[in-house]
This record gives C-alpha cells, sequence and structure tokens, in this order.
C-alpha cells in the first residue's frame, strides 16, 4: 500500500507523475475488479452465476468423468439467468429511512450544504455499505460523492489519516483519462492516455480548493484558501471498513440463484405434458410423425384392432414444496446474516409490538454503529462547511414497524379513561380525527 509519505519522496527526487501513474496502474490491476464485483450485486448481478454453472457441467463419479453439458445447457432451454435481488435490496432499506427522511434534523442541514445533499449523504452511505467505505469531497459548498473504484486514499504512515489521494476516470474506454491527486494545500489535474504505461500531461496545475473574490476601490483581487483539513472525509460503514456483502451473505446469495436458475431450466426442460404411446410400433421417425398428426388433427388414423393403440397424456412435476423450502431458508440465512430485519417472515400474522421490536432488535444493534460513523463523517463536514451545528443534535430516525391497530386501541384506551383528549389522540393518530369522548365515534 502507498503512503502519504511515499508520496513526498517522490516529489522530493522529481518523480512524481510517475508515482501517481504507479499508484493508478497498480489499482486498476489489483483492486478495481473486487470492487466492482461488489457493485454488481448491488446492482442486481450475479457475476460469477455462469462460472459456476459451468463447473457443475463436469462431475467425478467413482473415478469416471461425467460429462453433464447437455443437462445444464441454459441456453437451449430457459435461457436466462435467473438472479435474485435480496442483496441490493439488503443495504437500501435500512439507509433509506435512516439518511433520507426528511423529517430529521439532517434535512435542515440541507439549506447549508446546497439543494439535494440528503440524496448525496443517502448514496454515500449505501455505497459505504456496499465497498465498506465511500468518500464525501467538499467543494465549495457542495458534497461530491468519490466511490473507491475511482479513488485511491493515501494515509499517514503515523496517524492513519488520510492525508491525500488519487481520482481517475474517463468518459469511455476509448477516451483519455482524468487523474486528479488531491492534497491538504490544493489539487493538481493531468491528462493520461488510455493504454497502460501512458505518461501524465499536465492539464491543470496544482491549485488551491476556494477562490474568494475580494472587491477593491479600482479593480476585484481573487485570493486562493484552502481548508483547515483535508477535504475528502471517508464514511467507513463499520469497525472493520469491510463491505456488508460479505462471504456469509455472497455465498448465500451464489446458492438461491444456482437453484433458481437450475429449477427454472429444469421446468423449461421438461415437457408440461408428456404422451405415453402405447401399441404403436415403428422407430422414433415413425412416433415423431405420429405425434403431430395427433398434434395437427387431434386424432390418429391406425390400421390395427381398435383395443391396440393408446394414446395416454402424463405430467411431469418438478417438485416445487422442497426447493421453495430450501431458497426460503437461504433467504433467512441471509437476512440473518446481515443482521437486517426481513419483513416477509413478519408477514401474513397479527404480530404484537412487542414481537415485532424483537424482530428488529438485530437490526437496531448494528445501525447503531452504523450511524456513530455517519456522525462522524458528518461532524467533519459541518467543521468544512463552518457551520454551527453540533453534531449531536442531529438525529436518525429508527426504522420501525408497528402494528397499527393494537396503538390505535391503547390511544382509545387512554381517551376513554381521561388520560388524554380526543384533540391531542387525532394528533398522535390522524386515522382518530372524528374521535369524540362520549361514543368513540
Amino acid at each position: 500500500m502507498r503512503t502519504y509519505e511515499d508520496l513526498a519522496r517522490a516529489r522530493e527526487v522529481g518523480k512524481l507523475e510517475e508515482f501517481v501513474a504507479g499508484v493508478m496502474d497498480e489499482f486498476l490491476t489489483r483492486e478495481v475488479a473486487r470492487l466492482e464485483e461488489l457493485k454488481s450485486y448491488y446492482m442486481g448481478d450475479d457475476p460469477n452465476l455462469r462460472n459456476m454453472l459451468r463447473r457443475l457441467k463436469l462431475l467425478n463419479i467413482d473415478g469416471l468423468n461425467v460429462n453433464l453439458e447437455p443437462q445444464l445447457k441454459i441456453t437451449n432451454n430457459f435461457g436466462k439467468k435467473i438472479i435474485n435481488t435480496i442483496v441490493g435490496r439488503l443495504w437500501t432499506s435500512p439507509v433509506r429511512v435512516r439518511v433520507g427522511n426528511k423529517g430529521n434534523v439532517i434535512a435542515k442541514i440541507d439549506e447549508y450544504l446546497g439543494r439535494g445533499f440528503i440524496k448525496v449523504a443517502k448514496k454515500i452511505q449505501k455505497m459505504a455499505g456496499v465497498y465498506g467505505v465511500c468518500y464525501g469531497f467538499f467543494d465549495n459548498g457542495n458534497v461530491v460523492v468519490f466511490e473507491p473504484t475511482s479513488y485511491v486514499p493515501l494515509v499517514c504512515e503515523d496517524s492513519g489519516l488520510d492525508r491525500a489521494g488519487i481520482r481517475f476516470w474517463r468518459a469511455s474506454d476509448k477516451k483519455p483519462w482524468n487523474v486528479q491527486l488531491f492534497e491538504i494545500d490544493g489539487y493538481t489535474w493531468w491528462k493520461r492516455g488510455g493504454e497502460k504505461g501512458d505518461n501524465l500531461a499536465i492539464y491543470k496545475e496544482k491549485r488551491a480548493y476556494k477562490r474568494v473574490t475580494i472587491p477593491r476601490a479600482e479593480y476585484d483581487t481573487v485570493e486562493e484558501k484552502n481548508y483547515p483539513i483535508f477535504p475528502i472525509i471517508p464514511l467507513y460503514v463499520n469497525d472493520e471498513r469491510q463491505s456488508e456483502y460479505n462471504q456469509a451473505v455472497l455465498s448465500k446469495m451464489q446458492a438461491i440463484n444456482i437453484k433458481e436458475t437450475l429449477y427454472m431450466d429444469e421446468t423449461f426442460r421438461n415437457p408440461f405434458i408428456a404422451w405415453y404411446l402405447q401399441g404403436y410400433g415403428g422407430d422414433v421417425r415413425d412416433l415423431v410423425k405420429l405425434k403431430q398428426m395427433f398434434q395437427a388433427f387431434s386424432f390418429i388414423a391406425d390400421k390395427g384392432e381398435p383395443d391396440e393403440g393408446k394414446i395416454t397424456p402424463m405430467t411431469i412435476d418438478v417438485p416445487f414444496e422442497e426447493h421453495e423450502a430450501s431458497m426460503r431458508r437461504l433467504e433467512d440465512g441471509i437476512y440473518r446474516d446481515a443482521q437486517i430485519t426481513n419483513t416477509r417472515a413478519m408477514a401474513g400474522g397479527s404480530l404484537t409490538n412487542v414481537v415485532i421490536k424483537a424482530h428488529m432488535k438485530e437490526e437496531n444493534v448494528k445501525m447503531a454503529d452504523v450511524e456513530m460513523n455517519a456522525r462522524e463523517w458528518l461532524r467533519q463536514l459541518l467543521y468544512l462547511a463552518d457551520l454551527d451545528v453540533s453534531v449531536d443534535d442531529i438525529l436518525f430516525s429508527q426504522s420501525t414497524i408497528v402494528n397499527e391497530s393494537e396503538v390505535h386501541g391503547d390511544i382509545v384506551k387512554l381517551v376513554n379513561s381521561g388520560v388524554i383528549g380526543a384533540d391531542v389522540a387525532a394528533q398522535i393518530a390522524p386515522i382518530l380525527v372524528n374521535f369524540s369522548d362520549g361514543d368513540g365515534s
């Protein structure tokens, strides 16, 4: 891993561009494929499904190599890979209610950090769940998302904090790279060809992050200023700084995709109705012609005895209950390992609020740690923005599922016992707006 001290040494010996290009090449070779694979699961794909299906085509049974290619030729039957999107939804749901809720205090910061800050903050936290970390670049009052697929931090060897970073992107595979080096005292911008080993060409010399226009009597002057701390802030989703898509979750997700794809392929491979031809001679070609004639005219003319030939319809059923049971077990395991509430498991019954809270306990414990990291990210962001807002005043809404009938019943009891009035009840639950103390209508 390259560090901030490595950057300083490269600059001292006049090899800054070589160092930046080397960091970029090393990252593209070693890291970007792994990160893009994690992103593909979030986007609803399974990049390993095709390879895993190929491995199943060759089995070794009692020393004999058995080729299952004809049985597993997906493209000749159903023709599709079946991808389950549980993993993508897994991290989106809790983030949406905790960061995207317009009723919490974060929405009030929106007016200071620019319109759309809530959307940006939500995306950064979602991507942090996918990769383990995501970055927010504070750029003159706006927050820009830096995904770790295109940004490499350079940490200080003594403090462990990010002191610099290298970002690279391009519009398409045929376009040149944009390469930026961010430091505490400004940033530098280069262009680079699309081939590995191409040199960097300066595009914009090093400049400060902020330009302030100061009006003068005769003419205005422009002063360059920087921030008091490094303006690219990492948001870590957990203390381990690892993706929420760990091996325990992904292995079960891959098993679900394989089982669903093979199940659907098996269903399409076997005809829904098979015809048992009894008493009709000839080879296979004769039987095929016989079947085609029956499908075309709904009768068969045969010269044999009337009772000699029989055609009996048969159905071939792929076992459904066993398949569904194993799929449910894998899905429950994904939610359990991810510590996220499986709302489908809570459906279909009248659960009390006590039972609902018990179901959501694991998720709330997990999200409390996530919110602690988010508070630290926001604290640094508020400091960069020079806002007089305490991070302790920022609240995160808790994801809750309630039995509304039970809640409304409790409110009615409070009104009937005189603890609260009908007007208060209507504020708590607007559905009770017509409730009166008399007859409850």
